[in-house]
């Protein structure tokens, strides 16, 4: 999650719906954009989760280093987004949705906007069917929209749900130890079959409840347990992801915002930036067809680009032209102040590094040592034995015996080796070679 400032460009897709909407309205550049960031705002807030009214004012901005609200309206204004709508005499609210079950339906409410118009509506059709206890607001299933059946129905099936879970872990559990108190061969491993085949019905049974509630997060750590012998193991391991995940969530905007400081310069504000660039909230639904939109319009923007580029890359005028362009652009890269004064930065650490007395401390130390080496009696012995050494071999009759017998031998190989000459005459048109041995 991002901080949000007043005074700045329109980057956030909701923002510029907004403002092209109230423009085209109104033809009024001011008006659209306070319109824009007024709603904006309230995006911002209704999407997000402060812990702390202190989190919600460390957050939004009027500019940067400069706080919108205070402690007594960001007080307020967290209070009116935290207040549940029962506690406000509303409805009751829905129920919220575990870690798992907010991904899955993050992506699948993304990937639907990204459809063509005709086929969201087929699904948005046929939605209610497939889904018929979903409790979604705006999307309820068939069975949900009955006046306290539903109600009533989709609150037994999470009672029998919970209990199947139950059921299927002490049916792989302690089947087995059952069955190895009977007296026959290889009772616990019957057992251990027999437990597994009992707690398929009930994990059948809770996947075709958990898809009919659109709870898919709980229908696939529900499927785990469907592996023989591990998938207990790894039902376990999945929930107790769960539960990292959502703790994450609640968590990680107030990491980000001790991290980074409240004026966004903190000395481990990096690390906030890599949190907040590189990491997102499990549980954030935000607007997906905004994000599909922006998704869609880049997508098309780069298409274009590709295809513009191909063309011009084909036109040989066009060609010449990107190529002057890029000679341009290398050109203003090289005289780029930024550049050049990295560069005298640079040159500037260097010199600095060359005149560090640490450094020349540990060149002269170095070099003492080099010269230690050198007159170490026990090196200049070791090269007087050595040159001794190859001396006395040089001088060893036996040496010079094999060298002269060595260099008899290579006379006489040279004296009858290649003494074959050819000579090559032209006679009818023809090439004949005449060998003759030179004796």
């Amino acid at each position: 999650m991002s901080l949000w400032t007043w005074e700045s460009k329109l980057e956030d897709p909701y923002e510029k719906q907004i403002y092209k909407k109230i423009f085209n309205l109104t033809n009024s550049k001011s008006l659209a954009l306070k319109a824009s960031k007024n709603l904006g705002l309230f995006n911002y807030l209704k999407n997000n989760k402060f812990e702390t009214s202190k989190d919600l004012r460390d957050s939004i901005f009027l500019q940067p280093g400069k706080k919108l609200f205070d402690e007594k309206q960001a007080k307020t204004v967290w209070e009116f987004f935290n207040t549940s709508p029962q506690q406000q005499g509303g409805e009751t609210p829905a129920k919220a949705d575990n870690a798992f079950d907010a991904l899955v339906e993050r992506w699948l409410v993304f990937m639907y906007h990204l459809l063509p118009g005709g086929i969201q509506e087929s699904i948005k059709y046929v939605e209610p069917f497939m889904f018929p206890l979903s409790e979604k607001p705006g999307e309820e299933g068939i069975v949900s929209k009955m006046p306290g059946v539903g109600l009533g129905l989709n609150f037994a099936l999470d009672i029998v749900s919970q209990n199947n879970k139950l059921a299927a872990k002490l049916a792989q559990q302690y089947t087995p130890m059952i069955m190895g108190l009977v007296p026959i061969p290889e009772a616990s491993t019957v057992g251990i079959i027999i437990g597994y085949m009992i707690s398929t019905m009930f994990i059948f049974f809770n996947m075709l409840v958990f898809v009919s509630k659109r709870e898919f997060g709980q229908a696939f750590t529900q499927s785990l347990a469907l592996f023989p012998f591990i998938g207990l193991a790894m039902q376990n391991v999945a929930e107790s992801g769960e539960k990292v995940i959502e703790k994450f969530a609640s968590k990680r905007q107030k990491l980000i915002g001790q991290l980074k400081g409240s004026d966004g310069q903190g000395m481990f504000a990096f690390l906030g930036d890599l949190i907040e660039n590189y990491t997102f909230d499990p549980l954030y639904q935000g607007d997906p067809q905004a994000d599909a939109l922006a998704l869609k319009q880049k997508l098309e923007g780069k298409f274009t680009e590709i295809s513009g580029n191909l063309q011009n890359a084909l036109d040989p005028e066009k060609r010449s032209e990107l190529f002057q362009q890029a000679q341009q652009k290398f050109q203003e890269l090289k005289s780029d102040p930024r550049l050049q004064s990295f560069k005298t930065r640079a040159q500037e650490s260097f010199d600095k590094l060359k005149t560090d007395p640490r450094l020349q401390g540990l060149k002269q130390q170095a070099q003492e040592k080099f010269q230690e080496l050198k007159a170490n009696p026990n090196l200049q012995g070791f090269r007087e034995k050595a040159q001794a050494s190859l001396d006395k071999l040089k001088a060893n009759p036996q040496l010079q015996g094999l060298r002269e017998k060595a260099q008899e031998r290579f006379n006489k190989f040279t004296q009858r080796a290649g003494k074959r000459l050819s000579k090559k005459k032209h006679k009818n048109k023809k090439w004949k070679t005449q060998r003759k041995l030179n004796k």
